[in-house]
């Protein structure tokens, strides 16, 4: 994968973006780059907890942003919603809440917090 990288091995130009870039509870898109798979990423942030997910819906194969760079969230319920046809999925992991989802879950992405810093993993 394009978008991996050796353990221990990360540098300045390797992050995806800085934990402060993300309001709490919040969430960025991150666009296509050779660190993110080709639809890019989006990285939510609520308490302590950092995920990410290829910003692809699963049901509809385009950005969960609707190509908008901003992401619609339900920080009660705690899912945040597809833009295109606002099937909600579960922001801790991916999985899909909505009745015509089939239950087909956001793919997860790999990444850790170093240093204030967001990496794949």
């Amino acid at each position: 994968m394009p978008y991996s990288l050796d353990e221990g091995h990360s540098s300045e130009s390797d992050i995806l973006c800085r934990l402060d870039d993300i309001e709490n509870p919040g969430g960025v898109v991150i666009p296509p780059s050779p660190l993110t798979p080709p639809g890019g990423l989006v990285i939510i942030r609520h308490g302590a907890m950092v995920r990410a997910f290829e910003n692809r819906c699963p049901h509809f194969g385009v950005g969960l942003d609707a190509e908008t760079g901003s992401l619609l969230f339900d920080w009660e319920a705690k899912h945040l919603k597809c833009r295109n046809h606002y099937a909600r999925f579960a922001i801790d992991d991916g999985s899909c809440h909505s009745i015509d989802c089939d239950e087909a879950p956001l793919t997860p992405f790999p990444i850790r917090v170093e240093r204030g810093a967001i990496f794949p993993a």
